[in-house]
């Protein structure tokens, strides 16, 4: 049973959840990685952006001050609004290039001003770790098994994951690689198992490393995965609630 579903707006940024999606064939849940920290002064071309590898961006790989911001989107007039520590609330426009400017400014400030940064985005693109156009899935019954074999809590949304499940046996998923899944009327296709690097150590609400997920991975599962990519191979709706079919 699907229990969230999340969409994350600016790369590497904390979730934006939502109450159902309508989705495209061969597309991305709204504004997925819609925007992005592009680091250094490399050409990003907005009419066909490609595929670029995580670490030409900032993210919380290398730059786990990110999670020290906690963002409050509006997906409808597209903005995002930060409470500083001090209580004030700042807030910009990432519809337009003047915005983003302005919020790259302060990003760049807060993160590391010896270092070039810009917001780059591209119509209907989601700047993902994969080149592929896809959700990514997270089983909540791994992430507590996990949890257990390592005697920690783990917070689910250390995985970044879009459609986030549960009610089915730990690690169940990997197993649905190539399988078809029905969720409410959107069908997927499951294309790859999520390999998992170190950002997964950063705690989310503090910017922390404090978990060794990789290592703790390999350690009991003999892997470094956890969650899936599907890809929408028919159009629809979905919702949390819906029951995940396998067919």
């Amino acid at each position: 049973k699907i229990e969230t579903l999340s969409t994350y707006p600016i790369k590497g940024f904390s979730p934006y959840f939502l109450e159902r999606v309508d989705l495209e064939v061969g597309g991305v849940f709204p504004q997925d990685r819609a925007f992005a920290l592009k680091r250094g002064d490399w050409y990003f071309d907005e009419t066909d952006p490609g595929y670029h590898f995580k670490t030409k961006f900032f993210m919380l790989l290398k730059d786990e001050k990110i999670a020290e911001l906690h963002p409050r989107f509006s997906l409808q007039d597209q903005t995002v609004e930060f409470t500083m520590a001090n209580g004030e609330v700042k807030k910009y426009r990432l519809g337009n290039k003047e915005g983003r400017a302005i919020l790259g400014k302060f990003l760049t400030d807060f993160l590391d001003p010896n270092e070039a940064l810009s917001i780059v985005t591209a119509k209907d693109h989601s700047m993902s770790d994969v080149p592929m156009q896809v959700a990514s899935m997270i089983n909540l019954e791994s992430v507590k098994d996990l949890a257990r074999n390592i005697g920690q809590t783990v917070d689910p949304i250390r995985f970044r994951g879009n459609i986030y499940f549960s009610e089915t046996a730990p690690w169940e998923e990997l197993n649905w690689v190539g399988k078809r899944l029905k969720m409410g009327t959107t069908e997927f296709k499951v294309v790859k198992r999520i390999e998992r690097c170190k950002a997964t150590h950063v705690d989310p609400a503090t910017g922390i490393r404090d978990l060794g997920v990789v290592p703790a991975l390999y350690q009991h599962y003999g892997h470094y995965d956890m969650g899936i990519y599907a890809e929408v191979i028919k159009a629809g709706t979905t919702k949390p609630g819906d029951q995940i079919i396998v067919l």
